[in-house]
């Protein structure tokens, strides 16, 4: 028994709703000369750099990585894939809009739509695959802006935040995690998702257990 239309999560439910506003970057950014052809996909990919990491607890921030990265250490207990696979897609995670995977990309939020058949109003959720352009920014560069965004999201998180223990809540009808994350438990998106690894946010059963932190305000 699926709880409600309003507890899944539609295609048309958007990321950049959940905990950015304010934050959505406009549909549009500028485009810049492009001063070398890039090389395809499967190349881009096999010259990736690798990056190794040691895992850490929550909330721990470690400021330096190999390979000159200083995000790896905040996102190793992140579950989120942040890197594009063989085709040239992506996963859409917490916090990710057209707008924003445009900027990286130094292209038009428009181009990113037409590449997907997106028209105007349909929205990105977590997990829906995205296909990308790498004509203007390679992909090895795009992987570092975006791990570099979540990183700084979540280390500033923990700049103000600690946690102090995690509950589990079972799913009611008429529940929605959105709601639940942000009014009852005062956690992003990304920080539940951290807890339960394995959880379709696009697909939420009455009956579910869910994992959400419990958070408390720290002072600087």
């Amino acid at each position: 028994m699926i709880v409600s239309n309003e507890t899944t999560l539609p295609e048309t439910n958007p990321v950049e709703n959940l905990f950015t506003s304010g934050d959505t970057i406009r549909e549009s950014s500028s485009i810049a000369s492009a001063n070398a052809q890039p090389l395809p996909v499967e190349e881009q990919l096999a010259s990736r750099p690798s990056l190794d990491s040691t895992p850490v607890s929550l909330g721990v921030e470690v400021t330096a990585a190999p390979n000159n990265i200083e995000t790896e250490g905040i996102l190793d207990t992140d579950p989120a894939n942040y890197y594009v696979d063989i085709n040239g897609n992506i996963e859409a995670q917490a916090s990710e809009t057209i707008g924003r995977l445009a900027n990286w990309l130094d292209i038009r939020a428009w181009d990113i739509r037409r590449l997907n058949n997106m028209n105007y109003r349909d929205q990105i959720f977590i997990g829906k695959k995205i296909l990308l352009d790498f004509n203007r920014i390679s992909i090895a560069d795009f992987e570092i802006s975006r791990r570099d965004y979540h990183a700084n999201l979540q280390r500033d998180f923990f700049d103000t935040h600690q946690i102090k223990g995690s509950e589990e809540y079972e799913i009611k009808i008429n529940d929605n995690i959105d709601r639940l994350a942000q009014n009852t438990y005062s956690a992003p998106l990304w920080l539940v998702r951290q807890y339960n690894p394995d959880l379709n946010f696009n697909r939420i059963r009455v009956g579910q257990k869910i994992s959400f932190p419990l958070l408390e305000i720290t002072e600087k």
